[in-house]
């Protein structure tokens, strides 16, 4: 399954968000490290800019997106400390969104 999470980031702290998910993308064998410890499947990370204030739509795949979670709470990999650092630096609350359609296929997890 999907989940979408929807924040608004300080503008000042643009700059740093997208050097860290780029140095992500780097590190890409210990985020699978961390995949492999929370039953994550995939991640992707989008900054919009077309609104007024600058948003990341951060998309998660897996199988259980509350062990996912917890697992990443948990978690002393140096990498997963990070993220949860910079994530908690710059990232400013909630963003906001309405979801306007979802479907799944009749075998599919819910």
């Amino acid at each position: 399954m999907i989940r979408l999470a929807i924040s608004t980031v300080h503008p000042d702290k643009v700059d740093l968000l997208m050097a860290w998910l780029a140095e992500l993308q780097l590190r890409a064998d210990e985020v699978r490290e961390t995949f492999r410890q929370g039953g994550v499947t995939h991640e992707q990370a989008y900054l919009l800019r077309a609104t007024g204030e600058p948003t990341l739509v951060y998309a998660t795949e897996a199988k259980n997106h509350h062990r996912a979670r917890e697992a990443l709470r948990s978690s002393r990999l140096p990498i997963d400390l990070e993220h949860n650092a910079v994530l908690g630096y710059t990232l400013a609350g909630p963003g906001r969104a309405e979801l306007l359609y979802d479907v799944r296929a009749p075998d599919s997890a819910a």
